[in-house]
């Protein structure tokens, strides 16, 4: 009879350790002595989860932006940059009208 015959519990239920080596059946005679600790790791079966529904809960708080200024255009450049420059061209193109108005 071996180890795990004698503990009563199914190898496939459990995993066990002796100085840090994992015993299965054809070692474990080798491995333990009479002092030797044996560690028992049972395996720890995964839940429903709920990890996707935190996301949407969390994704559902978070507010939506319509500022899109950080983007980049096709050839890499941000989008608040090309605005400013069309911006400042418009600026400049209006210098005539207003120095009329003064």
């Amino acid at each position: 009879m071996n180890f795990f015959q004698l503990q009563g519990i199914s190898s496939k239920n459990v995993s066990f350790f002796c100085n840090g080596r994992k015993l299965n059946e054809q070692n474990a005679a080798s491995l333990i002595q009479t002092d030797s600790t044996v560690e028992a790791v049972f395996p720890v079966l995964g839940g429903k989860g709920g990890f996707g529904s935190m996301l949407r809960m969390i994704g559902a708080q978070i507010e939506k932006t319509t500022n899109k200024e950080a983007c980049r255009d096709l050839s890499g450049r941000r989008l608040r940059d090309i605005n400013e420059e069309t911006r400042l061209k418009a600026y400049v193109n209006k210098k005539a009208e207003r120095e009329q108005v003064i």
